[in-house]
């Protein structure tokens, strides 16, 4: 049981986020798809960064009441994604 959860352990180098990204952005070039990609890290959220988005509002925003979701929706253009 150690070494499975050993295997499944992350880590900050493991790519989660670039993979995370690399299929929200491959399943939202399908136009019969609609895309919503949630940074869920609270401790160091890395997804705005990557897409050069400065959101005024986050998840641990809409957990506290402070913003509603449709506050902390990005659509890029010509997209069928949400970031």
């Amino acid at each position: 049981m150690v070494a499975l959860h050993r295997h499944l352990e992350s880590r900050r180098t493991d790519g989660k986020t670039t993979t995370a990204v690399n299929l929200a952005a491959s399943l939202a070039h399908d136009r019969h798809h609609t895309t919503l990609l949630v940074d869920c890290d609270l401790k160091r959220p890395s997804i705005a960064d990557i897409f050069g988005i400065e959101p005024a509002y986050g998840v641990d925003d809409v957990l506290r009441g402070d913003a509603r979701v449709d506050q902390c929706l990005h659509h890029p253009r010509a997209s069928s994604a949400w970031w």
